[in-house]
């Protein structure tokens, strides 16, 4: 059985400009999640599903000789769709998605999620939407025959662009799963890359890390509560 992460990355963003090749220490966003999912006991290939155009053509030269990944260029709108089309030309029968503002993504997270899925023959299980966990630890994880029916099916805007958001708005078609996060009260902490704060925060968790690259999810979390850093604020 294949099961890939398909990293979900462009460089379009506009409150932080290329926010994922932006250095977080020796690193980038980009190469920070490869290194953290690398780590996976489950995944057997790492993938990255990018616009097709002369924007992102750096973005792809970067993943190409700089990562050494496969990458697979489809429609920048409907994100969905490139899924499915990268899925399908890596043989997927099992996909995690991450997408590239998540440089602190969990590769705890994913082989238990895996694990939850196979177990109990789920076609989508996920811990957003609500978030119970810190924004920036989002991970689901969906097989290849329920995003071909989500690629079929999907006819909203907000569907194609949103890549699993028709799963949550057809939850009786599928059977799925939402994880909840088990350390209570901590959905407001943000360790994710969208503004210039972000970058801030995410830098100096790696910083306070280092050298260590790619350590447990909980230990952010005892961070924040050594240090009384508000993660909304700084």
């Amino acid at each position: 059985m294949k099961i890939h992460v398909i990293i979900q990355a462009r460089l379009g963003s506009k409150r932080l400009p290329e926010k994922v090749l932006k250095p977080i220490g020796k690193y980038n966003s980009l190469e920070l999640i490869f290194k953290r999912v690398k780590k996976s006991k489950f995944v057997n290939g790492i993938f990255f599903a990018i616009p097709n155009n002369r924007q992102n053509l750096k973005l792809k030269k970067f993943i190409l000789q700089k990562i050494n990944c496969g990458v697979f260029l489809g429609s920048e709108k409907n994100v969905l769709n490139r899924y499915y089309l990268a899925a399908k030309k890596f043989k997927s029968d099992i996909i995690v998605r991450i997408t590239a503002d998540c440089p602190l993504v969990d590769s705890d997270i994913i082989d238990e999620y895996i694990s939850i899925l196979k177990k109990n023959n789920l076609d989508y299980i996920y811990n957003g939407a609500p978030h119970t966990y810190p924004d920036g630890l989002d991970v689901e994880v969906f097989t290849f025959k329920a995003l071909k029916r989500a690629n079929r099916n999907a006819k909203k805007l907000v569907q194609k662009d949103g890549v699993t958001r028709y799963f949550r708005d057809n939850l009786k078609k599928f059977k799925t799963k939402h994880i909840k996060c088990p350390i209570k009260d901590i959905s407001h902490l943000r360790i994710t890359l969208d503004t210039i704060q972000d970058y801030t925060l995410i830098k100096k968790i790696y910083k306070f890390f280092y050298p260590e690259v790619v350590f447990n999810w909980k230990k952010i979390i005892s961070f924040y509560k050594l240090n009384k850093v508000h993660f909304n604020n700084l």
